[in-house]
């Protein structure tokens, strides 16, 4: 997403909330007073990325729109069955991490893999982004290679060496795999709720605000305040909630962010200019 954001999205139309606008990084007490004129349903506050400065912050955002693969293959869901009304997946995924650089589109993709092995393999256990980030030839314009390579080849355990000719350093037999991959084309609520009912946590896209980058403590955000995005972000979405109206998502900003690590958002922030759910990816 970033400078090139546009293509695709400069030619949709959205309803835009009121929210308070800032030049640079957004100010937490400016942020506060916002989400209390607004009435939004979160707490904002210092983070673990609001006390990085403003280099290592704009690094947390590695998603570019071009970077995907429109010609990928297109999930369509097998169930015709009405998904639950909550799903949570937070039992069945590996601790929270802390983003090193620009690829965000790794971590997500990664702690996907993870969950996947855990749940459909009963292997549980960190596995390497690095050897992801330096063997699969992804990068944030390039990130569906990302998925190629993660059924070709796959991630060996965390503890192994990012060597890259993985036949000499011997984690191939110990790398974990899938057997293939989709995406939602255009995603919507209801398609999320049935892909993470059916398969699990999903590795998905949104468009990145300051408010939320910087100061997102807790409860169930929704765009309050930043005037033009930082940049596009992956994250991992691991459960929803009709009750609430929010999906469940684990980020990878370590657990002085958020709700330890993991954020819920809510079921209008797909359809805003935060484009939650964008470019969502579902191992098969």
């Amino acid at each position: 997403m970033k400078p090139g954001i546009c293509g695709v999205l400069c030619g949709m139309v959205f309803t835009l909330p009121v929210f308070a606008s800032f030049s640079g990084a957004a100010d937490l007490a400016a942020v506060q007073k916002a989400i209390r004129e607004s009435g939004a349903a979160w707490q904002a506050g210092a983070t673990s990325v609001s006390r990085l400065p403003p280099d290592k912050q704009a690094a947390l955002a590695g998603l570019e729109e071009a970077g995907f693969d429109f010609d990928a293959p297109v999930f369509m869901s097998e169930n015709k069955s009405t998904p639950p009304a909550d799903v949570d997946w937070r039992n069945s995924v590996t601790p929270v991490k802390m983003q090193v650089g620009p690829y965000c589109w790794a971590y997500a993709a990664t702690a996907a893999l993870e969950s996947y092995a855990m749940r459909t393999q009963g292997v549980r256990g960190d596995l390497s982004v690095q050897a992801l980030i330096s063997c699969s030839g992804a990068t944030d314009k390039t990130y569906n290679k990302a998925y190629d390579y993660i059924k070709s080849t796959g991630l060996p355990p965390a503890s192994f060496p990012a060597n890259c000719a993985y036949d000499r350093s011997g984690w191939q037999g110990q790398a974990r795999k899938i057997r293939g991959w989709s995406f939602i084309k255009k995603p919507d609520v209801n398609a999320l709720k049935a892909a993470l009912a059916q398969y699990g946590p999903l590795a998905t896209g949104m468009r990145l605000y300051n408010d939320f980058q910087q100061y997102y403590r807790g409860g169930v955000y929704s765009l309050t305040a930043g005037a033009a995005p930082v940049g596009g972000h992956a994250v991992l979405v691991v459960g929803y909630n009709d009750a609430g109206q929010y999906f469940i998502g684990k980020n990878s900003y370590g657990t002085g962010w958020g709700e330890a690590g993991f954020f819920r958002i809510a079921y209008s922030e797909v359809k805003s200019p935060v484009r939650f759910g964008e470019y969502t990816v579902v191992y098969r």
